[in-house]
């Protein structure tokens, strides 16, 4: 793939928060700490259905396990024929009268001045939103006042989700939340391909919940259709994101050389139809693999970006990156492409 002399990726230290477990050395106490320093627009919001912190993992689990997931011991064909047949049930692909109106919603979302496009996608139901969900979105906004935050979701784009988001819009803040048009956004693509493969039974879904995989991709093509910052919606922000550019998380870092060793799709900024997103969505869609986690995340983000890497001859150089923890400035390689 070719283009203009740009600065391909550069790479990003960052907070990750994910079923207790931080991607860099941080403590959960550290990062209550910092959560204290914010204003929070509503510490007593009530979500439906809200337990104990082991009975909403309870709720979560088991809401997830019956959400476009294959049943065990099936061969990769009786996989396909099992989707083919169930896809129309759970209606997630399902042409809406919401759906119809994505395009035209998301424009006029916009068109009302941001200062930077952010996405958050929710591939699950409604009711496991959960509290962790909503700081993620608080920190957001104390950071990006006057950003704007589209939720890619058919179960958050609801009366019950509209609940949920009040308070931020109570507040002046312009978040909203939209039911994809997934033809529309995969359009042109190599993941409207993979998309109909796995409709038409053609493509072994895996073991691994589809949704997972799903959300992989979405990020990918808002990104690429519109340009901005995805965030997962367990991603605590603790500074501005708007000045980066092309942009990617790193996972792992080794501690002597200081190079990173693997990325995460946690957190992503790209300029609209950025060519290496395109990349992203055609080694999704050409290698994947439902059967092994992170295979079609992290996994394949890393290989991509390693394969510009080795690509490099003298084109390559350094640029400064914004770690989220440390204070200082730290320096990763990124790279560039030259044709």
């Amino acid at each position: 793939m070719r283009s203009p002399s740009r600065k391909w990726c550069s790479l990003l230290i960052i907070l990750l928060l994910a079923g207790g477990f931080f991607a860099f050395p941080i403590s959960l106490f550290g990062a209550i700490e910092n959560m204290r320093k914010f204003q929070m627009v509503n510490p007593n919001i009530i979500f439906p259905g809200i337990g104990s912190g082991a009975q909403n993992l309870l709720e979560e689990t088991d809401q997830g396990s019956d959400t476009l997931v294959c049943p065990t011991n099936m061969t990769a064909e009786e996989r396909k024929a099992w989707m083919k047949k169930k896809l129309p049930e759970f209606g997630i692909f399902r042409s809406t009268a919401l759906s119809q109106q994505f395009k035209q919603r998301a424009e006029k979302f916009f068109n009302g001045g941001c200062d930077g496009k952010f996405f958050m996608t929710w591939i699950a139901p409604v009711k496991s939103f959960r509290e962790r969900d909503f700081i993620a979105m608080e920190t957001l906004f104390n950071a990006h006042p006057n950003g704007c935050l589209m939720i890619l979701s058919r179960s958050m784009d609801s009366k019950n989700g509209r609940v949920i988001l009040k308070p931020l819009i109570k507040r002046g803040f312009k978040a909203t939340a939209l039911t994809p048009d997934w033809s529309f956004l995969l359009k042109d693509t190599h993941g409207e391909v993979w998309l109909a493969g796995i409709k038409e039974g053609r493509r072994d879904p895996g073991e691994i919940p589809l949704a997972q995989n799903l959300s992989n991709l979405l990020r990918l093509a808002v990104l690429y259709k519109y340009g901005g910052i995805y965030l997962d919606t367990d991603f605590i922000v603790l500074k501005k994101l708007t000045d980066l550019r092309n942009t990617i998380g790193a996972q792992s870092v080794d501690p002597i050389s200081g190079k990173w060793n693997r990325v995460n799709n946690a957190i992503l900024i790209f300029d609209k139809k950025h060519p290496i997103l395109k990349e992203f969505i055609e080694r999704f869609s050409v290698n994947f693999d439902g059967n092994r986690w992170g295979f079609n995340g992290p996994h394949m983000l890393t290989t991509v970006i390693e394969k510009q890497e080795e690509d490099q001859t003298t084109t390559s150089q350094y640029c400064q990156c914004w770690p989220f923890i440390q204070s200082t400035g730290i320096r990763y390689p990124c790279f560039s492409r030259n044709h």
